[in-house]
């Protein structure tokens, strides 16, 4: 066969190696391949781990009346009294395909009860920025893109065991809808 036939074939293979998976290089030069598809992926012991997503709007745990009664306190409920993905790291690196560099992400600790989790916010009338996370709650994280469509997404400091989700708004004009990827970090003193 010719050699363009190879040329074109080897161009085909990398091109399909390329789009099936993300290489980003770390410190120590280990490569990092995260699974295909949009989401939210850690890397554990046992292999990739996916992050759970919900729709995050503040109706599903306060209602529409709270909204236009104003009231000071909006509450978001997820099912389960712990996510179904938990890490042992209490500096978790997630990688996030389907974003882009300069992506608003918000890592936000929820309250735990028996059967559910809870993240309270402060209401505003203002349906652009309807809830504002507690700043208590809020870790401030760090993304770096280490791939075309791939983000690297780090607490700034270290977390304390609990229920987390890694928040993350779908248009960035329009701040009441948002996408919330759910995590637990855990000990072996607390689970």
């Amino acid at each position: 066969m010719s050699r363009n036939f190879w040329i074109a074939a080897l161009l085909v293979i990398c091109a399909a190696v390329g789009s099936y998976q993300a290489l980003a290089q770390q410190p120590g030069a280990r490569v990092i391949q995260v699974p295909f598809g949009n989401g939210v992926y850690y890397q554990g012991s046992s292999g990739w781990l996916t992050l759970p997503v919900n729709t995050f709007l503040p109706v599903q745990g306060s209602g529409v009346k709270a909204f236009f009664g104003g009231t000071r306190d909006l509450k978001y409920e997820m099912p389960g009294a712990h996510a179904a993905v938990s890490v042992r790291d209490s500096k978790p690196s997630f990688y996030i395909r389907g974003y882009q560099a300069g992506a608003r992400l918000i890592l936000v600790r929820s309250d735990e009860r028996q059967d559910y989790r809870r993240i309270t916010m402060d209401g505003s009338r203002n349906i652009r920025i309807w809830g504002r996370f507690r700043s208590s709650d809020v870790t401030e994280v760090e993304a770096e893109a280490i791939a075309d469509g791939v983000l690297r997404v780090r607490p700034r400091t270290d977390l304390k065991p609990g229920e987390y989700a890694l928040i993350s708004s779908g248009d960035q004009g329009f701040l009441a809808i948002r996408l919330a990827y759910e995590c637990g970090v855990v000990t072996t003193a607390n689970r």
